[in-house]
């Protein structure tokens, strides 16, 4: 939310994303839940790509999202580390892919479309992936810190052009969708998010139009009544 509220609209949005909230359907085999951002941070260290190679700059353990800008100084080429390297060695064979792995969508449909499949399961040969132990490690470490302890999104109100936008996002530890499901890539850290246009007149709320991030076969001219 932008510009500076008073404790009453602010309760009066609060209210509207609650009412719009949207409900997650996980597919079975899933690994990681929608989770806080600040015990991620807290877990990662801050690392920096330079010509001599990769540098810690700050340890795991020593972050928070109040120090992280502090401690990025503006630098290039910094990340966040979520696995780190022994972690990973620790859990390298222990990972099982999930058993909603199938045929996409695209090969169950007319020749030209099995066409297209066929390309794109090759392209996946020349794909990068993560190490080896990467999936079950992130996995392992964000349950035992807590992450999926209880279930969180972040929202917000965004009102322009007589429309009022309710933005709701989904923050994960990992994506796993190529280790896991059989997908293009994996990444530690993914957000999702679901947008929910609405009018708001006379005191009624009518949802309007409805906008989320997606992963597999569709793209921006996908659109549905």
């Amino acid at each position: 939310m932008v510009g500076s509220m008073t404790a009453a609209e602010d309760a009066s949005d609060l209210a509207l994303l609650r009412q719009f909230e949207p409900i997650l359907r996980l597919n079975r085999g899933e690994r990681f839940l929608p989770s806080a951002v600040d015990p991620y941070v807290e877990a990662c260290s801050l690392r920096q790509h330079t010509p001599e190679g990769t540098h810690v700059l700050v340890p795991a353990g020593a972050l928070s999202l109040d120090l992280l800008a502090d401690a990025e100084g503006g630098r290039s080429d910094t990340f966040l580390q979520f696995v780190s390297e022994e972690e990973r060695r620790k859990r390298r064979g222990t990972f099982v892919r999930s058993e909603m792995v199938g045929l996409s969508r695209l090969a169950r449909v007319g020749f030209l479309g099995r066409f297209f499949d066929m390309f794109f399961r090759a392209s996946l040969v020349v794909r990068s992936t993560v190490p080896a132990g990467v999936t079950p490690a992130a996995e392992l470490k964000a349950r035992r810190i807590g992450m999926h302890n209880t279930p969180v999104y972040y929202g917000r109100v965004v009102r322009d052009g007589g429309w009022t936008v309710l933005h709701y996002q989904f923050f994960y530890a990992m994506n796993d969708w190529r280790s896991t499901f059989g997908g293009v890539n994996d990444h530690e850290a993914d957000w999702e998010q679901v947008m929910i246009y609405v009018e708001e007149i006379d005191g009624e709320v009518r949802p309007h139009w409805v906008a989320y991030s997606t992963h597999d076969h569709s793209g921006d001219d996908l659109r549905r009544a």
